[in-house]
Formats: C-alpha cells, sequence, structure tokens
C-alpha cells in the first residue's frame, strides 16, 4: 500500500510492472474523470494481478481526540505544523494511519504544510 497524494504518483513508477500498470490506469481515469467517480468496491484493472479497492472512510472529528503543545515553524519552502495528538486507548485508527490521515488534509490545504504529529496515549 502506498499512502500519498496523487500528484507524486510518478516516483514510483518502475517499482513493479503491475504498480505500473495501476499508475497508467489511474492516470488516465484521472484525465476523464474525476477520482471520486470510482465506485466502491473493487475495480478490475488487470484481473487478480491489478485491482483498486476503493472504499469510504469515515474522517469527522472525534471528540475523544485533543491535541496540544501547538506550533508553528515557518520556512523558506515549507511550514511546520506541529502538535501532540492524544488518543484514547483503544481508538479506531492505528496511530500512524490517524497521523497520516491529519497529515494529509493540512498538506491538501496548503501544499507548503508539513504536519508533525507524534501521537500519544493518556496514562
Amino acid at each position: 500500500m502506498i499512502c500519498d497524494a496523487l500528484e507524486h504518483l510518478n516516483r514510483y513508477r518502475g517499482l513493479h510492472r503491475n504498480l505500473d500498470t495501476a499508475i497508467d490506469y489511474l492516470t488516465a481515469y484521472h484525465v476523464a474523470h474525476d477520482l471520486y467517480d470510482l465506485p466502491l468496491g473493487r475495480t478490475e484493472v488487470d484481473g487478480e494481478n491489478v485491482f483498486i479497492n476503493v472504499m469510504e472512510a469515515d474522517l469527522s472529528p472525534d471528540s475523544n481526540l485533543t491535541i496540544h503543545d501547538f506550533r508553528i515553524t515557518d520556512g523558506v519552502s515549507r511550514i511546520n505544523v506541529i502538535f501532540d495528538l492524544v488518543t484514547p486507548f483503544g481508538f479506531r485508527y492505528k496511530d500512524g494511519e490517524l497521523a497520516l490521515m491529519i497529515k494529509n488534509a493540512i498538506a491538501e490545504k496548503d501544499g507548503r504544510l508539513n504536519a508533525v504529529i507524534p501521537v500519544l496515549q493518556p496514562v
């Protein structure tokens, strides 16, 4: 699995021929359609070798999440947005998944924003 922005897809060309097939499909689809139009579920691109699995995710804020120690460092080419995120024990997302979702959502607002998010559990 690759978690990255679509504009970075070509960085992964050449890693594997099946991945190249997926990149070609997504690039061509994106030219003619919005990727949000891909149907939920499995879309076969090359049989069992290459397929796309679209799922819905609830990305709404959760009142059980808290942040603290919020700070910003402004640089020449990027702005670091740094804060500690506290999740309750047994939260529905793994810490790395949650941090990546938030980091990507922040970067979508402005490409110069780089979120640094340590995920903590209450003691």
